[in-house]
């Protein structure tokens, strides 16, 4: 997360109060709290400026900051009316890096992150790589590893999926994120 330009992970932050949300009675917020200024999430460029600072220690870590800057760099794509100065080209060589470090990170034993590879394979039109058969390491058909993916994954997340013709994944995202 981002506040006062400053990049920090929201896990680590300490809780100083709460207010709640949807609540109909008034509640008694401090006034310091009422000026706070919001957190924001990073855009594109601060994440990969969070990457490279060296803000992720762990593989978890490094594989989050990196999926996160790919999402905020289809946010043009998803949303005509988004800010187009805050993604990069798609082609483009810090865009294609993170790509490419992504498909290193994935854990192949974690089907969200198996099914992030074959997105960031697919970006880098990099299409054999893509392919379910070559991520599963052959242990299931490509249409049985694709239902299992669909359904685990949406037993776990907001995101949509389609299957495409011969069981290849598609992944498309709503404007609805995992809450990290």
């Amino acid at each position: 997360m981002r506040h006062c330009g400053k990049m920090y992970w929201l896990s680590a932050a300490r809780q100083v109060g709460q207010v709640e949300r949807w609540v109909k009675k008034p509640q008694k917020i401090r006034t310091s709290w009422r000026s706070a200024e919001h957190v924001q999430e990073p855009d594109e460029f601060e994440y990969y400026q969070a990457i490279r600072s060296g803000l992720a220690r762990t593989r978890e870590q490094k594989f989050r900051l990196r999926s996160c800057a790919l999402r905020r760099s289809n946010d043009a794509y998803r949303d005509p009316g988004a800010a187009a100065s805050n993604t990069t080209e798609h082609g483009s060589p810090e865009r294609d890096e993170n790509l490419r470090a992504l498909t290193l990170l994935a854990d192949e034993s974690n089907e969200q992150e198996l099914m992030m590879k074959a997105e960031a394979y697919r970006e880098l039109s990099m299409w054999p790589e893509a392919a379910a058969p070559s991520l599963a390491s052959g242990r299931q058909s490509s249409r049985s590893w694709s239902r299992k993916c669909v359904h685990g994954a949406n037993r776990r997340t907001r995101w949509s999926k389609s299957l495409k013709g011969g069981g290849g994944l598609n992944l498309l995202n709503q404007n609805q994120y995992p809450q990290y």
